[in-house]
């Protein structure tokens, strides 16, 4: 009954990846942000040797279609619903360095962001952590939701 909705809750994998992927070929092109990493205290140690570091510099929007297209508003409501991009339309790791942490499947769980810029506000965090929603507790919670207002319509 629900498998519809689930093997669509796959495509939310499908847009972190591809958000991460992105983060990655930003990183590997800055050889400023690689000699950051090696060399900045404000990185910890157990995270220089990561094989793949993200750069968020702000160029995402380049490739994402506009929200106002239904292809754009798929891609950027998926990565709103995982936490990535907030609800004003900004990156939740703009301005960091990205460091993944991978499940055994090789699935993005987690990530942590580190500020790479030379002046940060002071209201900004130097790091920022981002956990991947649980979608089949995000699935059960609206089933359940659903049903509710089915049952009260009834």
């Amino acid at each position: 009954m629900y498998e519809s909705l689930i093997s669509n809750m796959a495509v939310e994998d499908i847009y972190v990846s591809q958000v991460f992927d992105y983060y990655h070929a930003c990183f590997v092109k800055s050889d400023w942000c690689q000699s950051f990493v090696a060399d900045s205290p404000r990185i910890p140690g157990e995270f220089r040797n990561t094989e793949v570091i993200g750069l968020c510099d702000r160029t995402i929007h380049t490739i994402v279609p506009v929200a106002r297209t239904l292809e754009g508003g798929a891609i950027r409501g998926g990565l709103q619903h995982c936490g990535l991009i907030t609800a004003r339309g900004g990156e939740l790791f703009r301005g960091c360095l990205v460091f993944p942490k991978f499940d055994s499947t090789g699935k993005i769980i987690e990530a942590t962001g580190f500020r790479y810029g030379k002046r940060i506000r002071h209201w900004q965090s130097l790091t920022v952590h981002w956990n991947r929603p649980n979608s089949n507790v995000y699935l059960a919670e609206g089933m359940a939701l659903a049903e509710k207002f089915v049952h009260a319509k009834a």
